[in-house]
């Protein structure tokens, strides 16, 4: 059984000596078509109203250019996804991460073990933009971004599983996109840098020191800001380390650590599991057919079943009642939504769709 006093070791272990050799062809598929989900959600989120004001901040802080001139000696810049604007690194990755996660349709992990919620993490926003945007800068080849992108979204699966965290996450409502999402995106840059296993296990404490957020933003831009700053803070800390900067080689699992901030960690969910199952094969990753957050799927797939079962119409509905799990209804906050981006947490009016979708032959 794994220390619980090795948890850093362990993990840079895994990042530093993963091939992609050690990769089951099924995962690799898996892998590619989140990949293909993730930009597609990219180039939708980047159309999108956070997506206007971030390139607009990004220009005011004269930080993006049509060109690879002024971003950095020896720095091709990365594409800011959507767009002619290339960036440094850190402000892809920021960009394309609000833009991944804007429209709430990003894939979300499966849960394992049962005091989860089943959505337990969104894992391409925060890990997918780093590694794309790093790759671009350094020239990396698209089986190296691959395997960087494999590695992150299993070091921050795993480590979501691994941290005792979900009493503490519900009664201060952290979101897990930035909390676990700044290690993943720490895990995939550290990766595409090539850092060493001692400048990965500085940079995964680094990323561990970047984790914020509130879930009371859900439902308001500042929800997918959340994942852009954990995709930023992954590039920030392996560039760092990558520089010489210095962090605590142990910050997994030191006394004020990451774990013991979020209550302990379980080291089963550690030991001998990176990879063994990867978990875009087992529980897996699913693909979010709906543009909601995903506490809404059931009910939402439940309600279509029983429409076209016995072709209810909106006119004979009167009233719905849907009982959920805890703690469904502290994600779901916006009984009477007044946007476009609360309404993607609002059980209430995603039902009412379901409903003006029927009538009007869509469903």
């Amino acid at each position: 059984m794994l220390a619980e006093s090795t948890f850093t070791a362990h993990v840079a272990q895994f990042i530093t000596h993963t091939r992609l050799t050690h990769v089951p062809p099924e995962v690799i598929h898996l892998a590619k078509r989140s990949m293909l989900d993730g930009l597609g959600l990219a180039l939708a989120g980047n159309a999108a109203e956070s997506g206007h004001i971030v390139r607009e901040y990004l220009k005011s802080q004269r930080l993006v250019t049509h060109d690879t001139h002024g971003i950095g000696k020896g720095n091709a810049g990365s594409t800011i996804i959507g767009s002619a604007l290339k960036a440094a690194p850190r402000f892809a990755a920021f960009a394309n991460g609000i833009a991944i996660h804007a429209d709430g349709y990003d894939g979300t992990q499966a849960a394992v073990a049962n005091d989860r919620v089943h959505g337990l993490l969104n894992p391409t926003a925060p890990t997918l933009p780093p590694v794309l945007a790093l790759g671009e800068a350094h020239n990396r080849s698209g089986l190296e971004v691959l395997l960087a992108y494999l590695i992150a979204v299993e070091v921050e699966s795993k480590m979501a599983e691994s941290i005792s965290m979900w009493p503490l996450h519900d009664a201060h409502s952290l979101p897990t996109i930035e909390t676990i999402g700044a290690l993943g995106a720490a895990a995939g840059a550290a990766r595409i840098l090539r850092l060493n296993h001692a400048q990965t296990c500085a940079a995964l404490g680094m990323g561990a020191g970047h984790a914020a957020g509130l879930r009371a933003n859900f439902g308001r831009m500042t929800q997918p800001f959340q994942a852009g700053r954990a995709a930023e803070c992954g590039v920030v800390a392996a560039e760092l380390i990558q520089l010489g900067w210095k962090a605590a080689p142990n910050a997994l699992e030191a006394n004020s650590g990451c774990f013991h901030t979020a209550g302990g960690a379980d080291p089963g969910a550690i030991d001998a599991q990176l990879g063994n199952p990867w978990t875009f094969a087992i529980p897996g990753i699913a693909i979010q057919p709906y543009p909601s957050c995903a506490f809404t799927h059931p009910a939402i797939r439940k309600m279509l079943g029983l429409i076209r079962k016995f072709d209810i119409r909106p006119a004979q509905v009167q009233k719905i009642k849907i009982s959920t799990d805890h703690p469904i209804p502290d994600w779901l906050i916006h009984h009477v939504p007044m946007n476009a981006c609360q309404a993607k947490f609002s059980m209430a009016f995603c039902m009412a769709i379901v409903l003006l979708e029927r009538a009007a032959g869509l469903a």
